[in-house]
């Protein structure tokens, strides 16, 4: 009896065991596939951590400047009449360089003497010149006799001494020295001289359109008559002064109060200039030239530029009878126009 209890007791203990190595052996079955029967897979490893890059900043394509053309100034709206200030010349014009507008014109398109404004195309000519590098600004240039001679507003040049191109040109803007202009002439004029030199004004004049100015010579001196005289228009000589204002160089020296050059030759070492241009003189804000004139038939002529606040006007007035009375009114000019602009302050 005992002996059968004990067979049945290890017979179920058996079945015991049995059941158990069973159910191990099927739980190692499923730890090895998913729920869909496909052996799992190594984890991968984590994914990097991504920065954005930073995104490119776009390089503002700058447009290519246009070439710069010659100014032109629309007569379209301009004052006839400003009322407080009356003209006493014969023709003005006053003009936005930033809009191209005439603020104020007054018989701006009617042919008159230039005189010594004339010296604006000389000056525009001699600084491309320099511009091309066909001249130096420290060029020594020897005195001809022609130019020694040359009478009305002068710096006395001298036969037996050399002036620098330079000097030249300061004389010729700031203190409106006439053999100072013929010499520049008559150098850059080459083999065929001064003439040659005046064949050019008048070519540049009519490549920039200007159809109402002729010339005779490089200084403005008046000629035998009337029709010997250089003329121009005041719309014309404000696209003039226009493109002689894109030289800085020329500005520097038309904006020259007073200054000094050497001489070789002579009692005195220096040579005093002083601007003909009242208002460069008593510092007329932002007035910076441009040129002067006086002949008996043209009267009193002035050139104007002047920059306020970054806006760029030119006043260019002919026929005054007084300097005095010319310098009064373009000041007043040039004040009434930047306060119709809105930039009246420097």
């Amino acid at each position: 009896m005992k002996k059968t209890i004990v067979i049945v007791f290890l017979a179920i203990l058996a079945l015991h065991i049995a059941a158990l190595l069973l159910f191990v052996a099927l739980h190692d079955k499923d730890a090895g596939t998913d729920k869909s029967g496909a052996p799992e897979e190594a984890a991968p490893p984590p994914e990097p951590t991504l920065i954005a890059p930073s995104p490119k900043k776009r390089t503002k394509k700058i447009p290519r400047k246009p070439r710069v053309g010659i100014p032109k100034f629309s007569l379209d709206k301009a004052a006839g009449e400003i009322p407080g200030l009356p003209f006493e010349g014969k023709a003005g014009i006053l003009v936005d360089l930033d809009t191209g507008k005439a603020l104020w014109a007054k018989n701006a398109d009617k042919p008159v003497p230039i005189a010594s404004m004339t010296k604006m195309m000389t000056a525009l000519l001699a600084f491309e010149d320099l511009r091309d590098g066909k001249i130096k600004m420290d060029t020594k240039v020897k005195i001809s006799k022609k130019a020694a001679s040359i009478g009305g507003s002068d710096i006395w040049l001298d036969p037996r001494e050399t002036v620098s191109f330079r000097d030249l040109l300061k004389a010729m803007l700031i203190k409106s020295a006439n053999d100072a202009a013929y010499q520049i002439a008559e150098r850059l004029g080459g083999k065929g001289g001064v003439e040659a030199f005046v064949k050019r004004m008048n070519a540049k004049a009519a490549a920039l359109g200007l159809k109402n100015t002729r010339f005779h010579n490089p200084h403005g001196l008046p000629g035998k008559t009337a029709k010997d005289d250089n003329m121009s228009t005041c719309r014309e000589l404000a696209t003039l002064s226009a493109l002689l204002l894109r030289f800085p160089e020329a500005v520097k020296i038309t904006s020259t109060r007073m200054t000094y050059i050497p001489r070789t030759v002579g009692k005195y070492k220096k040579t005093q200039l002083v601007s003909t241009n009242g208002l460069v003189r008593r510092g007329v804000p932002g007035v910076d030239g441009m040129k002067t004139g006086y002949t008996r038939r043209s009267g009193s002529c002035l050139t104007a530029t002047c920059r306020r606040k970054g806006r760029r006007l030119i006043a260019v007035v002919a026929g005054f009878k007084h300097s005095s009375d010319r310098d009064v009114f373009v000041k007043k000019l040039l004040d009434w126009g930047y306060r119709a602009i809105g930039a009246s302050k420097q």
